[in-house]
């Protein structure tokens, strides 16, 4: 009895280890992401924060007109299965999901083909204090876009 209380207990040891290692993966991949972002275009600011919260990274943006908030959602990028998503939360709707399509070691691109704007978000880190957030439209061949470069506040 007492050997398979232990083989149980080693087993679950082994198996929360290896969660551990694909989380603190999926954290490092996208660690430059962390921190808080600022980005202007057009007389509007953009402010992201992105933090590592357990097992995924959360994240919260605002659109900023003058002295007034325009725009506000929840963000998270969550590993499922082997497949990153990228999830937008906005109030009183329900939860919009990107998934990954394109990543390397400096930009990452997330698409919806269901969702009219933006379809396409693209994350382009240019050094450890900048970072380009580029928001692309559905089916636009002329390149309709909203591109903020970004800089580390954070």
């Amino acid at each position: 009895m007492r050997l398979i209380f232990s083989f149980s207990v080693i087993a679950a040891l082994v198996l929360l280890s290896a969660c551990s290692t694909k989380n603190n993966s999926f954290r490092d991949q996208y660690r430059w992401l962390s921190g808080q972002w600022k980005g202007y275009n057009d007389g509007t600011t953009m402010i992201e924060s992105w933090k590592w919260e357990k097992y995924r990274f959360e994240g919260t943006g605002v659109e900023i007109i003058g002295n007034d908030t325009v725009f506000s959602e929840t963000m998270y990028i969550e590993s499922f299965g082997d497949q990153a998503a990228y999830v937008v939360i906005i109030k009183d709707r329900s939860p919009i999901m990107f998934h990954r399509v394109e990543e390397s070691e400096n930009r990452l691109v997330f698409v919806n083909e269901h969702n009219d704007f933006p379809s396409q978000i693209i994350y382009q880190h240019e050094s450890d204090t900048a970072l380009t957030v580029s928001l692309m439209a559905k089916g636009r061949p002329d390149g309709a876009e909203v591109s903020y470069q970004m800089t580390r506040t954070k």
